[in-house]
C-alpha cells in the first residue's frame, strides 16, 4: 500500500523523574533523518534493568510502501546519546509493526510481522533475541503465521521469562501464543 511519505523524520525521547512535572531535554534516537512510520509502526521502547532505553521502529521501503518496511533498532550508548540505528530484519522490505521487550535476564526480544512469504500463509510472526549490548543472540526466526498485517502485536513474560506470551490478530480472531505449549 503506497502511502504519502511519513512526516516523522526523527525519533525523540525525554524522561521525567518527578511524575511528569518536568522533563529532560529530548534526545534524538535515530542517527539520520528517515521516514519513520507513525500509527502502529511508530517507535516502541523498552527499558533494561539499568533503565537503558532500547527503541524499535518501522521505516517504509524506498518507494514509500509501508507494507514493505524495515525494522530499525537503536539503544542508549552510555554517553548521553544513542547507537547508530540499524536494520534488524535480514530480508529487506518484509517487516512491520515491531515490538521490543526486555526479558528477565535483561536480554531483548524483538518481534515483528513479516511478509517474506505472501502465499499461502500471508503474514508471519518473527522474533529475534538481542543481548543487553545489542548483539544478536539469534537470527530472526518464525514462530507463527497467517497473521493480520494491520494490527499491533503484544508481548509479555511469565515464570521468570520461561514463558513468553504473544498476542495478535488473525482475521476476526484475537490469538494468544505461549512458548510453553
Amino acid at each position: 500500500m503506497k502511502m504519502p511519505p511519513s512526516p516523522i523524520r526523527t525519533a525523540l525521547i525525554a524522561s521525567s523523574n518527578d511524575g511528569g512535572k518536568t522533563w529532560t531535554a529530548p534526545k534524538q534516537i535515530n542517527s539520520a533523518a528517515e521516514a519513520i512510520e507513525g500509527e502502529e509502526g511508530g517507535p516502541r521502547i523498552a527499558l533494561g534493568k539499568d533503565n537503558k532505553a532500547y527503541v524499535v521502529w518501522s521505516v517504509p521501503n524506498e518507494k514509500g510502501d509501508k507494507t514493505r518496511a524495515n525494522i530499525r533498532f537503536a539503544m542508549e550508548d552510555g554517553r548521553g546519546g544513542f547507537t547508530p540505528a540499524r536494520t534488524l530484519n535480514e530480508i529487506k522490505d518484509t517487516a512491520r509493526f515491531p515490538i521490543v521487550e526486555t526479558m528477565p535476564d535483561n536480554s531483548l526480544l524483538v518481534g515483528w510481522i513479516d511478509r517474506r512469504v505472501d502465499n499461502p500463509t500471508p503474514r508471519s510472526l518473527y522474533l529475534k533475541r538481542l543481548s543487553a549490548n545489542g548483539e544478536e543472540l539469534t537470527s530472526s526466526y518464525k514462530v507463527g503465521s497467517g497473521l493480520c498485517d494491520c494490527c499491533r502485536l503484544g508481548i509479555a513474560f511469565a515464570d521468570g521469562g520461561k514463558t513468553v506470551y504473544m498476542a495478535g490478530r488473525h482475521g476476526q480472531r484475537i490469538f494468544l501464543v505461549n512458548s510453553s505449549g
